[in-house]
């Protein structure tokens, strides 16, 4: 077993806060592109503590610099989308323009990276199932969970979401070995055409309900 490492640095904790703030303003960022940032030092770490959501802008670990505004949050998109659906924030090109709506952003990510749509409902659905879900990038996946803190707990599974059927099986092996070598399960994550189709609906109908009552 992996002994946990000791870090002395005052840290932001991650457990959840009572309530998670709603209506936190962040800006989408150029560079890299897609990605939101929360400048707001208070709104900063409370998105961040309510779920160990995104990374600080300084920092390779947990984002010891929230609290006292010498760093910002940064959000992945997928994060981003997945607060904006639970009313945790609002987006914008630049702090003062106008709010971007939630098509807008789905386009706007969508165009960036076409696969945004398979990684948001992948991202979506183990968020649900309360794994903490960080970047898998390093080990050549899109997704790392967490059953808890990243800070001090390790990452079971590395996520790879398949957006066709052709993954190579050399490609398939390599993700294996890598996960292999640092004690975690490889998932592939299949999104098929029947649950982007339910989306689909369920979304015309949320804007229809929305249109009827408001």
């Amino acid at each position: 077993l992996c002994k946990e490492k000791t870090n002395k640095r005052r840290k932001v904790s991650s457990k959840p806060v009572t309530q998670l703030a709603y209506g936190v303003k962040g800006s989408v960022l150029n560079d890299p592109p897609g990605n939101v940032v929360i400048a707001n030092p208070h709104d900063a770490a409370s998105i961040y503590m309510s779920g160990c959501y995104g990374k600080g802008s300084m920092s390779k670990g947990s984002p010891v610099g929230l609290i006292d505004g010498s760093e910002h949050l940064i959000l992945s998109p997928s994060e981003a989308m997945y607060l904006i659906d639970m009313g945790a924030l609002i987006v914008m090109n630049r702090h003062d323009d106008p709010v971007l709506s939630r098509d807008a952003l789905w386009t706007l990510w969508s165009d960036h990276d076409p696969s945004f749509c398979h990684k948001f409902i992948v991202y979506k659905h183990f968020r649900d199932k309360k794994y903490t879900v960080r970047s898998g990038i390093k080990y050549g996946g899109d997704f790392m969970l967490y059953s808890g803190d990243p800070n001090t707990t390790h990452a079971a599974y590395v996520v790879k979401v398949m957006c066709s059927d052709n993954l190579l099986w050399t490609d398939v092996n390599a993700l294996r070995r890598v996960s292999e070598s640092v004690a975690k399960e490889c998932v592939l994550a299949y999104v098929s055409s029947i649950s982007l189709l339910i989306r689909a609906v369920l979304t015309v109908l949320l804007k229809l309900l929305l249109l009827l009552f408001y």
